[in-house]
């Protein structure tokens, strides 16, 4: 049996001169040589699929999401985490 993980924080509002960079560091996190697919799935195999997204709100702040499907998921997040924090 696989866990679905989903884990969230609050984004930035489409005026934030921060919103450069999220752009920039969602490239570096996803597709098949970001380093989520690199270090979580094909490294440490704990996933199956794992992926990041940011949305960016007009008059509120948005969202960035990341989520994955695991059969251990207390690894995956420690994994998550490490590759969030280096």
């Amino acid at each position: 049996t696989q866990a679905s993980i989903a884990m969230g924080e609050l984004g930035v509002k489409i005026d934030d001169p921060d919103i450069y960079a999220l752009d920039a560091l969602n490239g570096i996190l996803n597709g098949f040589s970001g380093d989520l697919f690199n270090e979580v799935r094909s490294k440490e195999g704990l996933a199956y699929s794992v992926s990041g997204a940011f949305s960016e709100g007009l008059d509120h702040p948005g969202t960035f999401l990341l989520q994955g499907e695991t059969q251990a998921p207390s690894k995956f997040i420690r994994s998550v985490r490490s590759v969030l924090n280096a």
